[in-house]
């Protein structure tokens, strides 16, 4: 097994441009501005390392009859270096090339050219596998700023003890030429049992070859943040106004719980903060089998630093990375505009959602850690007044184990909240999913049964989860949804017929609602569910409410989750259902709103780029958001809240790894689709489109 030694990434001050293969070269037609060969002596190169031999010799050759020979070498980092501080200047793009050859007897060893920019920065140019039989170019591009102390252009070998020869460096004027690219630009397979440039992303985190599955992959460990991973310089490859198709293979290490990888590219320009955006969705990897994780970028400026990386959403998750590939794609001018994957970037000079309907209803939104901080954020508080946490309230969220509760990750959203001024809603005390394993386990570990004894059980499960959680929140949540989807309109009776029922009967709603009211006496209670404009389904979930009514269960109002699509419901069948549920003298209030760009969820074929996605669709969704809202204000003082599940399509569980959906008020760029514009302004949709 191969390790490597590797250098922390920093913030990139220049611009570097590598090569990695020896085949990929920008030809430049100045004449060299540094020229060596060796044939007068060390020309001005030094050793680097204190007892590091360097020396013109005439044991090998490339052209003439001398070469810089290095030797004596005791660690990697030791080699040949040459000041270049007072030879490049700021601003201007240069390509290096040297020949290398290693001594003989010597082993095959990766020779790597670098510059180190003052006492903390080390930008590689380019490495290459060299053996004692041939010479081997390395070459690389490099752009500088011009604000670094000094620079050193430095030889190196991965082994600590390799003796090589160099010949025939020079520097030259880049210019500006962009190369012809078709096809696949870049593999890494990494049999040649290297990293191929890519390198570690994170202090803690090890980078290894290894075997596995009965080839050479990268293998990541020691990873102590989620931003921790792989990563590989691709600034050389890629060009502004072209998009690249990018895969890559992965894989957990044996024993991982599966996890969610994606692939990001990093920004970094000369001047100003680093953007970071999505190529690849987020899709979940496990250690059975190699998962392909694939995407589009497409370049649209010239003056970054591009840094690709592969991160896992947990933030200790090990994996192996194989099979990586870039294509050349296309221009822009073949793409969407309106979807390309550019820096994420909250838009600042439109309206605030919230405040422009302040007359009628808090607006509110599904956040997760995601939004805590960044970009997200701004959009977040920029737009809502409200939210609720996506997942982090739910059972196997805050209690995995039985009687073990774990509230941070709810616990910063509520923090986040109230630094805001936000309110807070819970979601969900009771639901048929996202609960432990151990919740549905009679004492001797089995799955219940239907008994008296489990019976009794559960509910005491229940009322101990449900006193813990509220009680730690307390009054920061204004409403809890303490029941949700207990309506199954396929049933005779039309209710959902799930472990809770199976075992409790409606007991366990019952139990629900009367425990929440003892701890929480001040926030409202829902019952929450979706289709509630269905009319077969909001007359069952109508007669339970009634009935539970009369029974004295303390139900405040009722969530309409309002999953919508772009043909259902009608603005009508929202009036009718709101007034159906308010003559019961309850609250009403939108919970989980979004608006499916497809007819049938169920369906495994769809889009799978955001820039594909048919421009007419996301008009239609306008006018459907337009439509829905009209019909939410003109029932103003009947529903109390109106809350999105999520802002951006991002992030959305409705898009899948292998159909992506657009449900949300703001592109995967954070910027405003018409949907957003359907509620604020609907003159500014364009025309009905003709479907």
């Amino acid at each position: 097994m191969f390790s490597f030694a590797l250098k922390k990434i920093g913030t990139f001050i220049c611009s570097l441009l590598i090569f990695i293969s020896t085949t990929l070269i920008i030809s430049a037609q100045n004449s060299p501005i540094v020229e060596n060969n060796f044939e007068k002596g060390v020309e001005k190169w030094e050793a680097r390392g204190e007892r590091v031999s360097i020396g013109s010799s005439k044991d090998q050759a490339l052209s003439g009859t001398k070469s810089l020979k290095i030797s004596s070498r005791s660690a990697n980092w030791q080699g040949s270096q040459l000041n270049i501080t007072k030879i490049l200047s700021g601003g201007k793009a240069y390509n290096f090339t040297v020949s290398v050859k290693l001594a003989k007897g010597e082993k095959p060893d990766d020779i790597k050219m670098s510059i180190q920019r003052g006492d903390t920065n080390y930008d590689t140019i380019g490495v290459a596998r060299v053996n004692s039989d041939d010479w081997t170019t390395i070459s690389g591009r490099f752009k500088c700023s011009g604000s670094d102390p000094y620079m050193l252009v430095y030889i190196e070998a991965i082994r600590a003890n390799t003796s090589y020869f160099i010949d025939d460096f020079k520097i030259e004027n880049a210019g500006d030429d962009i190369p012809k690219q078709t096809g696949v630009i870049l593999q890494n397979d990494f049999e040649d049992m290297t990293a191929q440039n890519w390198v570690v992303r994170g202090d803690a985190a090890e980078m290894f070859s290894s075997n596995a599955g009965g080839s050479q992959s990268l293998k990541i460990t020691g990873r102590t943040q989620n931003w921790n991973g792989l990563a590989l310089d691709v600034s050389p490859l890629m060009f502004k106004g072209r998009t690249y198709q990018i895969s890559i293979s992965a894989r957990l290490l044996k024993g991982q719980k599966s996890d969610s990888l994606k692939v990001t590219m990093q920004q970094t320009p000369p001047k100003g903060e680093a953007k970071y955006i999505e190529v690849t969705l987020p899709k979940t990897v496990t250690d059975a089998e190699w998962t392909t994780l694939s995407g589009q970028y497409t370049v649209t400026t010239s003056d970054n630093n591009l840094l690709l990386y592969v991160g896992a959403e947990g933030a200790t998750t090990s994996y192996f990375i194989d099979n990586f590939s870039i294509s050349v794609l296309g221009t822009t001018a073949t793409i969407n505009q309106s979807q390309l994957n550019l820096p994420k970037s909250a838009e600042l000079g439109i309206p605030s959602l919230y405040k422009s309907l302040a007359d009628y209803f808090p607006v509110g939104v599904a956040i997760w850690k995601g939004d805590l901080e960044g970009e997200h954020a701004v959009l977040v508080k920029k737009h809502f007044n409200s939210i609720t946490s996506e997942n982090d309230m739910k059972f196997e969220s805050v209690e995995p184990m039985e009687g073990k509760f774990t509230f941070e990750a709810a616990d910063a959203q509520v923090k986040f909240a109230k630094a805001n001024g936000m309110k807070i809603r819970g979601h969900a005390l009771v639901w048929h999913e996202q609960n432990p394993k151990w919740l549905f386990r009679d004492l001797q570990g089995n799955p219940m049964t239907p008994t008296a004894e489990n019976k009794a059980l559960l509910l005491k499960r229940l009322e101990n989860h449900i006193r813990t959680v509220v009680k730690h929140f307390g009054n920061n949540i204004y409403a809890w949804d303490v029941v949700n989807e207990a309506i199954d309109p396929t049933q005779s009776d039309g209710l959902r017929k799930n472990e809770w029922f199976n075992i409790t009967g409606l007991e366990y709603i019952k139990t629900a609602f009367r425990v929440s009211r003892e701890v929480a006496p001040n926030a409202k209670l829902f019952i929450n569910d979706y289709s509630t404009t269905d009319p077969k389904k909001r007359k069952f979930l109508y007669d339970l409410i009634a009935d539970l009514l009369k029974q004295g269960v303390p139900i405040d109002g009722i969530g309409h989750q309002m999953h919508e699509n772009v043909e259902v419901s009608s603005k009508q069948s929202v009036i009718e259902t709101i007034n159906m549920f308010s003559s019961l003298k309850i609250d009403n209030q939108i919970t989980e709103l979004d608006i499916s760009i497809y007819t049938d969820y169920e369906s495994k074929t769809g889009f799978t780029d955001f820039r594909s996605i048919d421009e007419k669709l996301l008009i239609k969704q306008g006018y459907r958001y337009r439509d829905l809202f009209d019909a939410f204000k003109s029932l103003k003082g009947k529903i109390s809240s109106v809350t999105f599940w999520s802002h951006s399509d991002d992030h959305s569980w409705l898009s899948k790894p292998n159909k992506i959906d657009s449900p949300l008020l703001f592109d995967r760029n954070l910027k405003s689709k018409h949907a957003f514009w359907g509620i604020i302004d609907p003159k500014k949709l364009p025309p009905t489109p003709a479907m």
